[in-house]
């Protein structure tokens, strides 16, 4: 059998061999500990993108976002590529936090027990969330005021940690009426039998759901080492979204979130549009601003009113990783400036 490769394709093969080759010719490989991390993170690892870049990756999946906060203040973790709003809270709570890449802005929905018609029938119920003061709680709260229901009031809320979590629950106890989900873990929760309800996003406007962040003196002492990881994270996003690697891309998706065939095409035809994966890493500043602006409308906590864009944000890392990124940018890709 003979196979035939684009000339794009094997210039991207050819320098991903060349890399993970200077790689091993380099000997040992620099440690990132990643907290969270987006499926993204996932497929960069299972291709071996870090590790050819010297790079020895692992991902620590601390429960909640309290815990994955925790993890990166006691040094447990170097990095986060997690809820973005996490960050905000660190950094109103005094936490020198620099924002560094976008990473994915799947939108959330309110899914709910099957026999639940509408928001209104929300009233009186258990809702479940991460934390009451993240993003996805916020949103579910601005979109349930959408109907007249305040929280404590109309309904009340239940911390009960990550997404996988809340979906299992509402699936094995019906006393738990609703809750918010995106991305792949939503097409699960819908194909399981829960409802979706709302869109929360006409509520709140377009949100930047995960992004990488870390500690500002973690990073000025391995400025080399984040650029290489934001490096590796932007070749694989480009992988990811190039039309050519379509049917591996679901393959891996299917196989590393443990999801049909089906709920992995549907994550894939997510992930590329314009509420998906970041296209080059690029951190979307109306997105980012939405969610300070909803942070500040709704939080119980250091809602952080003098916390500003500028003062939140360091790109420079970003873009010396675009300029060493190896993996072509797909035909037609749109790329956002980091404005």
């Amino acid at each position: 059998m003979i196979y035939y490769f684009s000339r794009r394709r094997f210039a991207a093969t050819l320098a991903a061999f060349a890399a993970a080759t200077a790689a091993t010719a380099a000997g040992p490989t620099d440690p990132v500990r990643v907290g969270g991390g987006s499926i993204i993170t996932r497929l960069a690892l299972r291709r071996g993108a870090f590790g050819g870049r010297g790079l020895s990756v692992s991902i620590s999946e601390t429960r909640g976002s309290a815990g994955i906060r925790n993890a990166l203040l006691s040094g447990d973790v170097d990095i986060l590529d997690y809820g973005v709003d996490n960050a905000l809270a660190l950094a109103a709570e005094g936490a020198p936090i620099a924002i560094l890449f976008g990473s994915t802005s799947f939108t959330y929905e309110v899914i709910a027990q099957p026999d639940i018609q509408d928001i209104s029938s929300l009233r009186g119920r258990t809702l479940l969330v991460d934390d009451p003061d993240t993003q996805g709680a916020l949103a579910l709260r601005k979109t349930l005021l959408s109907a007249g229901l305040h929280a404590g009031a109309d309904y009340s809320l239940e911390a009960f940690g990550g997404t996988p979590s809340r979906i299992a629950a509402l699936l094995s106890d019906r006393r738990y009426a609703a809750t918010v989900a995106s991305g792949p873990a939503l097409r699960s929760a819908l194909a399981a039998g829960l409802r979706s309800l709302a869109v929360t996003a006409e509520h709140t406007g377009p949100l930047l759901l995960y992004a990488g962040y870390g500690l500002r003196p973690w990073a000025s002492a391995h400025p080399d080492r984040l650029e290489r990881y934001i490096a590796a994270h932007i070749d694989t996003v480009r992988w990811m979204r190039d039309p050519e690697h379509r049917a591996e891309v679901i393959a891996a998706i299917q196989a590393e979130l443990s999801i049909t065939a089906e709920e992995a095409a549907l994550a894939y035809q997510e992930g590329i549009g314009n509420s998906g994966w970041e296209a080059d890493a690029a951190l979307d500043l109306e997105k980012l601003t939405n969610v300070i602006d909803l942070r500040r409308s709704l939080s119980s906590g250091p809602a952080g009113h003098a916390l500003r864009i500028e003062d939140l944000v360091d790109t420079s890392y970003l873009s010396r990783a675009t300029g060493i990124a190896t993996t072509p940018s797909p035909a037609g890709a749109a790329r956002r400036p980091h404005r």
